[in-house]
């Protein structure tokens, strides 16, 4: 460091100048990335240009890690090649980047307890159809047959009549049970 500004001093924990200047600027510098920044520093002496922003991690002197946004411009101090660089703390929209990635991770894990729920319902209520009404809709299928073969054909023909559209609509209700169990948990999903 040749030179620190106020906003300097304030990223990096420092009280005074003297603090920062004639630090090696990698000791600053996560060691995560280390090796890029130097390698962005010998581009810039050497070739000159101005360096794109990149998000990069700091460390104070205190040895805290704090996200910055760095680009660089080169520059002439004194007979030495270096860069007037520009850091902009960013640790806020970090932080608040990862507490969103967190909370869609949350969303994301509550989404798929939700739909296992529903599944689970779905399947506990086809097993309360299938197992309990359709054979309760066998055995009054049953007792109707008996009552129908036992009828006398002629006298109680309303009767016989009754008994048929009685069949006739256990029968529909039977496959409209069928039909709502299969809707309701395809039994390919139990094979899968």
């Amino acid at each position: 460091f040749a030179y620190a500004n106020a906003a300097t001093l304030t990223l990096f924990g420092a009280t005074a100048d003297g603090q920062l200047l004639d630090l090696p600027v990698l000791e600053r510098i996560h060691p995560d990335y280390r090796a890029a920044v130097a390698e962005r520093i010998r581009r810039t002496n050497e070739l000159g240009g101005r360096n794109p922003a990149l998000e990069q991690v700091y460390l104070r002197l205190d040895g805290t890690p704090v996200d910055v946004e760095v680009s660089a411009v080169p520059c002439r101090y004194g007979r030495e090649n270096g860069a007037l660089v520009f850091a902009r703390d960013i640790s806020q929209r970090k932080q608040a980047e990862r507490e969103r990635a967190q909370q869609a991770l949350r969303m994301a894990e509550q989404s798929r307890r939700l739909v296992a729920t529903q599944e689970d319902e779905r399947r506990r209520l086809a097993a309360v159809l299938h197992d309990r009404t359709s054979p309760n809709l066998a055995a009054l299928d049953m007792l109707l047959r008996a009552a129908a073969a036992r009828q006398p054909p002629a006298p109680g023909k309303d009767d016989a009549l009754l008994l048929e559209d009685a069949l006739a609509l256990l029968k529909d209700t039977t496959y409209g049970i069928r039909d709502v169990c299969a809707d309701l948990r395809p039994s390919l999903l139990d094979y899968a």
